[in-house]
Parts: C-alpha cells; structure tokens; sequence
C-alpha cells in the first residue's frame, strides 16, 4: 500500500478523482498513484522529493488547492475507507470517487484510504453494502484462523470484537486492564481499514462486568460512588486507548430487563446507580472521545412489544435531558422466531425519528427454525433478506452485523437457550468458509438496490 502525505477529500471532474489539499494523509491501494496539480503530475516518487510542488498545508473553509487521481489501465476505483459519517447519509457514498467537503475543517478531517482494484474484481458482500452507503460487520476474536481473517476482511466493512472489549475480560483486577486481546482484535481491522465498533462499555450480564465488582462495592462505605468513580475511570481508560479509531461504541448493553419494558432488577449497576448509571456512562465515554457515536444496544425488542415502547422512551429521555446518545442497537438474534421484516422496519423508523442512528448489532438466524420447510437453507436466505430490506428501507439504518464469522463460531451452540438444537448454523458462512444460499440472497438484494 503506498501512503501519499498532505491529500484528503474527494470530488468528480472529467471523470477524474478532484481531490483538495489537506495535511491527513490519503492512502492510496491498488493502481492509483498518478495525480496531478496544477497541470503538474505528481507521483510517489516525485512526491518525496518534491513535496512543495505536489501537496499544500490545508486552510479551515479554503477548498483553493485541487488535485487529480485517476486509476491506472486495467483497474477501477473500488471505495473510500475511513471517511464517511453516516450524518452524511445523503451525501456520502463509499463506492464512488465523490466525496463532499464542506463539513470538515481542520483536524477533524480524517484520514482518507482511497482503494483501486482490477477491473475484473468480483464484487463481495463489503463492496455491495457500501454502494448502498451502509456497513457491512461480523463479530469476531482475537484469535482467529488466517483463512477467518482474511474472510473478514474481504467480506465486511466492519467489524465488532465479541468479547474482548468487555469489562470483565479486560479487567482481571480493580484498576488493571488487559488490552492485549482487544489491540489485537482491533488490528485485524485497522490493518484491513474496516470500522469498529466498541462492544460494550457497560453491561450487567454474563461476562460483561469484572467478577471483583459485587465484593468491591460490597466492600465501600459509598457503594454509589465506588460504582461511580470505577465506571468512568473503566471508560476513560478504554475509550481513551482507542480515540478515534474505534468508531462507534455500544455504551450500555441491555438496560431493560430479558421480557418486559421494565429495568432490569439483577443490574448491579442499576441497583447501586438508578437509572443515573447510564448518563454516567454516555457522558464518560464522550469526554473520553468526542468524535464516537454512542449507542444504547438491547435485545428481545422485536418479540416484545412492550419492550420496544419502553426502549423508544428510554432513548427518547435520553435524548431531551442531553445525555450524548447517537443511536441504538437493535440486537436481532432472531432465535426463538423468524424475523418479521415488516415489524423491524417499521421499530428502525420509529427510532429514527428520534433523531437517532440505528444499527442491527447482532444478528442470527438459527437454521433449525426452517427445518419444517423444503429447502431450510433458502428459507433462512430469505430471512436474512427480509432484515437487511428493513434496514435498507430507512435512510437511518446505518449498518447490519452478523454475530459471528461463520457457523462454527456461533455463540448459539452453548448458548442455554438453544444449545439444545446445535449445531444452529446462523449465519451467511459454512463452517468451510464457503457462502450460503443466505451470503448469495443478501448479496443479490444489495446489488440490485
């Protein structure tokens, strides 16, 4: 990959790439190392050793200095990595080479990866989402196979650590943290510039906080302000770590209680903290990084109707007491039933209309829900349609990611509530690697949009 100094943002001109001077790097990928500046060309080479001639410092609001990039015979822009807010929704697309400008100024420009590829490149799952402007992710480990990495990479556009950016596995002991795990999940994408989506900063169940928390709040004579005081240094420290590198963080996970609209009573953070816990976190974790969309993730909505209402009311305080909400996960583990696309998209507007982003955080379609019909494996392609149709169906809905590389790495198998049915193969890979009938039925569905 060739890194070319002092050139960011993007426009069409003659058919070429217009790109104006800033000082953040654009890198550029494949075939594309020729551009011009007024009426000079500029190559790497030249460019090292004429940096004057071939790069000006950027101007906050001063869009004078224009530069040239077109790929070379044999290639064909392919997409934008690191660069679009979905605040851009209509403005912003990752596939072709216009980019709009005028909402960055200064150091808030990021850095700008511009990728070519050859011509006859087949399209994959990443590039078909992101010509519909959304993102494509999978969740996965630190620890995986290099066929699985290289999988990830080429497939999606995003990806979110499944585990290892949770407190309990990062937390061996008060005040300690171990990141080895989450630097090395976060590597696998920043090498591959996908996005990231921290998960989660705050959440009550399973492994989600540190097993020392009951006995040190036990322990205090103010458990609300240890709790207090151990969630925003927890916070500041792991969203601090990762500043402008991970885009998007779930803040809190799963608030309400598993059936019902009502807070969850087995939360220790709600317990200690009341319903305060999450303003604490929200408003720590956008000290922390100011340029992170925050969400608000939870599961069970779509069977529960009467969670879903809660959840809206939720966000909506959330939002008109001016906690730094951006957005809320919708979970989508559709384990007990087959998706509804009706239902979800109609859920994505009503939050939309909020003001908010939506995302479908964690989605899976276990495979024996369809074992009563003809062809089990093209029933679940059509449910994996019917959710991604939901989301494409509302400008909002930013982003669907899939809970798990492929079917061997399904949490679902151990899972109390379905490991009885395993092996559950819920997700668009076989354990082969190879696509289903659901990749294909996505993949067509994005293309044709």
């Amino acid at each position: 990959m060739n890194l070319v100094n002092s050139v960011a943002k993007a426009t069409v001109t003659g058919g070429l790439i217009l790109l104006y001077a800033c000082s953040h790097p654009i890198e550029i990928e494949g075939e594309g190392d020729v551009w011009s500046l007024a009426g000079k060309t500029c190559t790497l080479e030249n460019y090292q050793t004429d940096a004057t001639q071939c790069s000006k410092n950027y101007i906050a609001g001063d869009y004078r200095d224009s530069y040239y990039a077109t790929p070379r015979a044999g290639w064909r822009f392919d997409h934008w990595v690191n660069y679009c807010t979905k605040s851009q929704t209509n403005e912003c697309r990752f596939d072709v080479p216009a980019i709009l400008v005028e909402k960055f100024y200064g150091a808030t420009v990021p850095p700008l990866h511009a990728v070519f590829v050859r011509e006859d490149t087949p399209p994959t799952l990443s590039q078909a989402a992101r010509h519909v402007g959304i993102d494509v992710g999978a969740a996965i480990e630190h620890n995986m196979s290099p066929d699985r990495v290289a999988l990830v990479q080429r497939e999606f556009s995003s990806v979110t650590p499944e585990n290892a950016l949770k407190w309990g596995p990062l937390a061996p002991a008060p005040g300690v943290h171990d990141f080895s795990a989450a630097d090395a999940t976060v590597a696998v994408a920043e090498s591959a510039g996908l996005r990231i989506r921290g998960h989660t900063l705050i959440w009550h169940r399973l492994n989600g906080p540190p097993r020392w928390l009951p006995g040190e709040l036990a322990a205090a004579a103010d458990p609300a302000a240890t709790l207090r005081t151990l969630m925003q240094e927890h916070i500041a420290v792991t969203v601090g770590r990762y500043a402008g590198r991970i885009s998007q963080w779930d803040v809190v996970n799963e608030p309400l209680a598993l059936a019902s609209g009502d807070f969850d009573t087995d939360n220790i953070f709600y317990r200690t903290l009341g319903e305060e816990y999450i303003d604490i976190a929200f408003h720590g974790a956008h000290l922390a990084d100011p340029s992170a969309l925050l969400f608000l993730n939870e599961t069970f909505t779509e069977f529960v109707p009467a969670k879903f209402d809660a959840l809206v009311a939720l966000a909506s305080s959330l939002r008109a007491r001016n906690v730094p909400i951006h957005g809320v996960g919708l979970q989508a583990h559709f384990f007990l039933q087959p998706p509804d696309g009706i239902l979800l998209q109609n859920q994505i507007a009503r939050l939309t209309a909020l003001g908010l982003r939506v995302e479908l955080t964690e989605v899976d379609i276990p495979l024996p829900l369809f074992a009563s019909q003809g062809d089990p494996l093209q029933a679940q392609g059509i449910a994996y349609g019917k959710v991604f149709a939901a989301c494409l169906a509302v400008p909002g809905c930013s982003g669907i990611t899939v809970w798990g590389v492929d079917d061997s790495s399904t949490w679902l198998d151990s899972f109390v509530l379905t490991s009885g049915r395993s092996p559950n193969r819920p997700l668009l890979f076989r354990e082969d690697l190879e696509p289903k009938p659901a990749y294909y039925l996505v993949r067509g569905l994005l293309d044709g949009y």
